[in-house]
């Protein structure tokens, strides 16, 4: 148990990693899982940050966007590598 003097201003933060896709209105084929997941972290963070914004618990949510890396050629599947570019 941790006793309330330990706790400093802000008492604890909450990070999240969202995506630029879980603000899109125009979506690709092949990405609409992708989204609704990151979407779904998008509404979960906001929802924290209206719930414990009273605590001074701060939040932050980081949506980048594309990253080139080796994962559409590290592929084993055809339709996965097509998606993935």
């Amino acid at each position: 148990m941790i006793a309330p003097d330990r706790f400093v201003d802000p008492p604890g933060a909450v990070g999240s990693s969202t995506s630029l896709l879980s603000w899109a209105s125009g979506l690709r084929a092949g990405r609409h899982l992708y989204s609704a997941t990151k979407f779904a972290v998008r509404v979960l963070t906001e929802g924290l940050r209206m719930k414990l914004r009273a605590d001074k618990i701060s939040r932050t949510m980081i949506s980048p966007g594309a990253v080139a890396t080796e994962l559409p050629e590290s592929s084993s599947g055809k339709a996965t590598r097509k998606n993935l570019h």
